[in-house]
């Protein structure tokens, strides 16, 4: 997504609080996302950890809100990293009486743990992670204490379908993404409760780095 376009969308923010000096706020902004498949976000993601959420800090800067989320790194699935605690920053969030929303880009919360697949360490994006919530996996416990893989909407990921080996003449087109859809490839459960069919978090690491290795 290009600078003008994130520019243009933070204008829009400012502006429609402007109009509501003095009262509560609540600015929820619109976007477009193209699905992305999960060969791509493996191969393109510069960074994929498994992390637990230690802190949220929401700042405002020139009208705009920004969180930035500092996650503890429990394990590396691709790319380097030196620290223990990594920072990253998404816009939107709350201060005060004043909240910002982007659709398609849930903010991870205090204490989720989960499998985040990061776009750029440096660059400052809306959302750091590759396909806003297409890159973003909660971890969760089934009764018997087996840690399994969840989209961020809490659907049970049940399976990884990789796209490269569809020929390109029948491979569906990509299209823009639709409520509370995952990446092409990622199989998902349509109830919540299924737990027990999610993968493990072992199980889905394993075939994560078979798509970029």
């Amino acid at each position: 997504m290009s600078n003008k376009i994130e520019s243009a969308m933070l204008n829009i923010a400012r502006l429609s609080c402007s109009l509501l000096l003095g009262i509560f706020c609540t600015t929820a902004i619109a976007t477009t996302l193209l699905e992305i498949d999960v060969d791509a976000m493996s191969q393109d993601a510069e960074f994929i950890f498994e992390g637990e959420v230690i802190l949220i800090e929401s700042q405002q800067n020139n009208g705009s809100i920004r969180s930035h989320v500092s996650f503890r790194v429990l394990d590396i699935i691709k790319g380097s990293f030196s620290g223990e605690i990594i920072e990253l920053a998404f816009t939107g969030g709350s201060i005060g009486e004043r909240t910002v929303s982007l659709s398609e880009s849930d903010i991870p919360q205090l204490d989720e743990v989960g499998i985040y697949f990061v776009e750029s360490t440096s660059r400052q994006l809306l959302n750091p992670l590759l396909g806003w919530s297409q890159g973003h996996f909660i971890i969760d416990t089934d009764k018997l204490g087996t840690r399994r893989i969840h989209s961020n909407k809490m659907l049970p990921v049940s399976a990884i379908q990789s796209t490269a080996a569809i020929p390109r003449n029948i491979r569906k087109p990509k299209s823009t993404l639709a409520q509370n859809q995952s990446a092409l490839g990622i199989i998902t459960e349509t109830e919540t409760s299924a737990i027990e069919q999610a993968m493990t978090v072992e199980q889905f690491k394993m075939q994560i780095r078979e798509l970029f290795e």
